[in-house]
């Protein structure tokens, strides 16, 4: 009867330990992010955090959202995600319009848009294409914002100097190939299977020049939420950013996995490859959250408000140290 009470004991702390650990290991917290689409950096990002398991390693949970960019938004500004990667001029428009306490958390993404022409095209450099058909995002997008940044800072201006068209990513891309505009700006992953097939290649990226205008990078989107969701969740967004950065330092520091993720880039042979890995190493999210990338973030405020495109806005309303 001992040796029975023993036993029962026994497997009674055994069942308490194995359900604490099942319950801890399985009860992290959940956090649902707008990742926007699946080939643009953040997608990619989110899919080495997921099958690398990232979010675990930092005691959370993360589910991500695959959409476009303007679902992305909405189901944020909606609350149907806790975060989403959000334009940094977008994320201070919600705070000074009153539609969301938008707080940006880290870490960024530069600017992932280059300004592309038809292969068979004379324009070998942004400097070529003064007075040129130029097919942009309608000035409701953000892309459109970070276009006349850049710019003004080569003292030209998009509406004066270039004869603008505006339309959606499918149609500016038909508009290019059939001569309607001779260049236009446009996030890489949404042209890339033209560079892929030689239909198009791109004379300059924003970030290139805006880096060698001001000698910065140029910021444009970054993991953002809302202070009340911060409220509700102290210190949860740190382990958020931890799995973030720490999967773009594992990209970073292992070359081996363009050729481990070919099947999910969609890529079929090496040069493709080499080449998809050159255009993406310039755009690739941040492996870091510091006082540097706070002070970039201050900078564009700044040229926005000096541009028009804000109010007066003080970097510290939004940002997350």
């Amino acid at each position: 009867m001992f040796w029975r009470r023993n036993l029962l004991f026994l497997f009674a702390v055994a069942a308490v330990i194995i359900g604490v650990y099942f319950f801890g290991v399985t009860r992290l917290p959940q956090v649902k992010i707008g990742a926007g689409e699946p080939l643009a950096p953040n997608g990619f990002l989110a899919h080495v955090v997921e099958k690398y398991k990232f979010d675990e390693r930092n005691g959370v949970d993360l589910e991500f959202v695959f959409t476009d960019p303007i679902e992305n938004q909405r189901l944020f500004r909606e609350k149907e995600v806790d975060l989403a990667w959000t334009p940094l001029l977008t994320a201070a428009r919600y705070v000074v319009d009153g539609v969301l306490d938008a707080r940006i958390i880290g870490p960024l993404e530069n600017a992932f848009i280059v300004y592309a022409v038809r292969a068979d095209s004379p324009f070998q450099s942004f400097e070529d294409l003064r007075s040129a058909k130029f097919g942009s995002l309608p000035k409701t997008a953000a892309s459109f914002d970070l276009t006349v940044l850049q710019m003004r800072k080569m003292g030209l201006d998009p509406e004066q100097d270039f004869k603008v068209t505006f339309s959606n990513y499918p149609e500016l891309k038909q508009f290019l190939l059939e001569g309607t505009v001779d260049f236009i700006a446009v996030h890489l992953g949404q042209v890339w299977e033209l560079f892929k097939e030689k239909k198009v290649r791109h004379v300059a990226s924003l970030e290139e020049l805006w880096e060698k205008a001001t000698g910065r990078k140029f910021p444009f989107i970054a993991l953002t939420t809302t202070q009340e969701w911060l409220d509700a969740n102290p210190g949860l967004d740190k382990k958020v950013r931890a799995a973030l950065t720490d999967a773009a330092k594992y990209v970073e520091q292992n070359p081996g996995i363009w050729e481990a993720e070919k099947s999910y880039l969609k890529i079929e042979d090496s040069a493709e490859l080499e080449e998809f890995k050159k255009q993406y190493a310039q755009y690739v999210i941040g492996t870091s959250w510091d006082p540097g990338d706070i002070d970039n973030i201050r900078y564009l405020y700044n040229e926005a408000t000096l541009n028009g495109l804000l109010p007066e806005f003080n970097a510290d309303r939004v940002v997350v140290p």
